[in-house]
């Protein structure tokens, strides 16, 4: 008798190029394009899914070819925020997503 995979599963397909985290957290939305669905299509685990970015498509794109742009998680548009408006603020070493595992580690110590 088979035995039942019960893990649930997400299709992703990425862009079609490398996304620097850095130049993310940088610029908070980037341009991108979505790859090949034969190249740029993964089957994962939900379990295995962290940050996943905000993607929206390019309305105002005039071109055939569609296009997309994608946020730093939603997790992190407050500390972002923060950072930019407030100068004394700093991000940790690694940038926006250090700070924030900083800050929740922080808050569930005290």
């Amino acid at each position: 008798m088979a035995r039942m995979d019960n893990t649930m599963y997400a299709v992703v397909r990425t862009h079609r190029h490398f996304l620097n985290w850095e130049q993310l957290e940088k610029e908070f939305i980037l341009p991108i394009q979505l790859g090949g669905l034969d190249e740029c299509t993964y089957i994962f685990p939900v379990s295995r899914i962290v940050n996943p970015l905000y993607v929206f498509k390019d309305h105002g794109q005039s071109t055939t070819d569609v296009s997309f742009f994608a946020s730093i998680p939603a997790r992190y548009w407050g500390f972002y925020l923060d950072y930019k408006l407030n100068t004394d603020s700093t991000p940790g070493p690694c940038g926006f997503s250090q700070k924030c595992e900083e800050d929740t580690v922080e808050d569930t110590l005290t």
